[in-house]
C-alpha cells in the first residue's frame, strides 16, 4: 500500500534523473564549498573528495553514461565522512542516504520506481522525525527553544522580532546563554509560542497528507513553504534545496524546474568563496 502510494508513476525514469542531476550537482559545489572552508589538517583530503565530485558532475553530460554518477559520488560522500565524523552533521546524512538509493537505481528503467519511492519516503520519513524530535525535546510548546535561539541568534532575533515586543526582545537580546542563572528564556505574548506548536504540529501532520493523493499537492505546498519559512532563521540553505527538492519528487516536474535556481545559488556560493566579493557563510551548507 505503501509503495503503490509513495512510488507509483507511469514513467519513473524521468524524476529520477531530474534528480540524479540536482544531487550530484548539490555533491559537487557542496564538495568545492568545503574544501575552500575547510581546517588545514582536513584539506588534501577535502580536496581529493571535491576532485571525485567532480568527475561525478562530469558524468551527467555524458547520457550513456549519466547512471554512473552516483556511484562515482559514493567514494567522495564515504571519504567527507570518515574526515569529518563525529562531527559530520546531520544534513550530510540525508545527502548520501539518497545518493545511494539513486546508486541502487542503476541503468534499469525497472528499478526507476523502486529509488522513486525509496527517495519519496525519505523525504515523508525526515520530515516526521524532525517533528517528532521537537516534541521529544518539549522545549517548543511554550517557545522556549525560539526564544532561546533569539537570545543566541543574530538571525533567529531578526527573523522573529516580529513575534515579540520590542521590550521582550531586548531582554532576551541581552541575555547570555552561555552564562548560569540566565533567563526565562519565555516569550510575553501569544505569537512565539504559536509559530513554535505549528512548526511540530504541521511536520507531524504533514507526512500523512503527502502519503495520501488526494492531499498531496497542498500538503507539498506547505512543506515546502514551511522549509522556506524556517530559512528566515536557521539560514541553512544547502539542506533547505536538498530536502526541497526531495518535496519535488511528489510533483510532476518540479525537480526539472528547480533545476536552474539551485545551480545558480551553488554558482553563488562557490564564486563568492573563489572571490571573495559576496558575502557567504559557511553555515549555509
Amino acid at each position: 500500500m505503501l509503495g503503490r502510494a509513495m512510488g507509483e508513476e507511469r514513467d519513473p525514469v524521468g524524476p529520477i534523473e531530474a534528480f540524479r542531476r540536482f544531487a550530484v550537482l548539490h555533491g559537487f559545489a557542496r564538495s568545492w564549498l568545503w574544501a575552500a572552508t575547510a581546517e588545514a589538517s582536513w584539506l588534501p583530503g577535502l580536496v581529493g573528495a571535491a576532485l571525485i565530485a567532480t568527475v561525478a558532475f562530469l558524468l551527467l553530460w555524458i547520457p550513456q553514461r549519466a547512471w554512473l554518477a552516483p556511484f562515482v559520488a559514493l567514494p567522495a560522500l564515504l571519504l567527507q565522512l570518515v574526515l569529518t565524523f563525529p562531527l559530520t552533521d546531520n544534513h550530510f546524512f540525508l545527502e548520501l542516504y539518497a545518493v545511494v538509493l539513486l546508486a541502487l537505481a542503476g541503468p534499469r528503467d525497472e528499478a526507476a520506481s523502486l529509488a522513486l519511492t525509496g527517495l519519496r519516503s525519505l523525504a515523508v520519513i525526515v520530515l516526521f522525525v524532525t517533528g517528532l524530535q521537537k516534541v521529544l525535546y518539549g522545549q517548543y510548546f511554550d517557545g522556549q527553544f525560539l526564544a532561546f535561539m533569539v537570545s543566541q541568534s543574530e538571525r533567529f532575533a531578526l527573523a522573529f522580532a516580529p513575534l515579540v515586543s520590542e521590550a521582550q526582545h531586548a531582554a532576551l537580546r541581552a541575555l547570555d546563554p552561555m552564562r548560569t542563572g540566565q533567563g526565562p528564556f519565555r516569550a510575553d505574548g501569544w505569537l512565539l509560542p504559536a509559530a513554535s506548536n505549528a512548526v511540530w504540529i504541521l511536520e507531524l501532520a504533514l507526512p500523512g497528507l503527502i502519503v495520501w493523493t488526494r492531499s498531496r499537492a497542498f500538503a507539498v505546498a506547505v512543506a515546502l513553504a514551511l522549509v522556506a519559512l524556517i530559512q528566515l532563521g536557521a539560514r541553512e540553505i544547502g539542506f533547505a534545496l536538498f530536502f526541497g527538492n526531495l518535496l519535488l519528487l511528489f510533483t510532476a516536474n518540479g525537480n526539472r524546474l528547480a533545476l536552474i535556481p539551485s545551480a545558480l545559488v551553488y554558482a553563488y556560493g562557490l564564486v563568492a568563496v573563489t572571490t571573495g566579493t559576496l558575502p557567504f557563510d559557511p553555515g549555509w551548507l
